[in-house]
C-alpha cells in the first residue's frame, strides 16, 4: 500500500526542509509527503520537520502515515494531536472578555481561504468553469488533499 505520508528519525543531517529551508539535523524527527516525481515514474519524499509539517499538510488520519507505529510515544502524541486540528470550523463570536481566547482558531482556520480582486480577466471558476473578469471578487479555499495540492503545499 503506498502511503501518502511518512515518518521517520533523520538517518543523517544530509535532508532539507521543504518548509523552512534548514536541514534536518541527525535523529531528529521529520515528516515527508509523498510525490509524484516528474522525472521518473515514482515518488520522491519532501521532507518537513515537525513544526513545518503541519503549517503546510493535512493529513486525515495517522493511518495515512507510513511508520507512524515505529516512532516514539512522545512523538506520536504530538503528531496524534496535530492531526485533529487540521479540519477547524469558525466558530461564532462571544460576548465578553473572554473572545481574544478564540482569535487563534479563527486565524487557523482562515488561512485555508483567500479572498482577493481578480487581477486580470484570465481566471476561471473551478465550480462554473466561466471567466472572472478583471477586478471582481474571487474566493479560493486551499487543497490538500489532491497530488497537485500536496505537491505545492495547498
Amino acid at each position: 500500500m503506498d502511503f501518502p505520508y511518512r515518518a521517520e528519525y533523520a538517518k543523517s543531517s544530509r535532508s532539507g526542509c521543504k518548509g523552512c529551508r534548514t536541514t534536518i539535523q541527525q535523529g531528529d524527527l521529520r515528516l515527508a509527503v509523498m510525490v509524484q516525481s516528474p522525472m521518473f515514474d515514482g515518488k520522491v519524499t519532501q521532507w518537513y520537520h515537525m513544526k513545518c509539517f503541519f503549517k503546510k499538510q493535512r493529513p486525515k488520519t495517522t493511518d495515512d502515515i507510513e511508520h507512524f507505529e515505529s516512532l516514539r510515544v512522545s512523538d506520536q502524541d504530538n503528531i496524534k494531536s496535530q492531526v485533529g486540528v487540521s479540519s477547524i470550523a469558525i466558530v461564532p463570536d462571544k460576548k465578553g472578555k473572554k473572545r481574544a481566547g478564540d482569535a487563534a482558531l479563527k486565524n487557523a482556520a482562515l488561512k485555508d481561504f483567500k479572498i482577493e480582486y481578480s487581477k486580470s480577466g484570465r481566471a476561471t471558476c473551478r465550480g462554473c468553469e466561466q471567466k472572472i473578469l478583471k477586478d471582481e471578487i474571487r474566493i479560493s479555499k486551499k487543497d490538500f488533499d489532491t497530488e497537485v495540492g500536496k505537491k505545492y503545499e495547498g
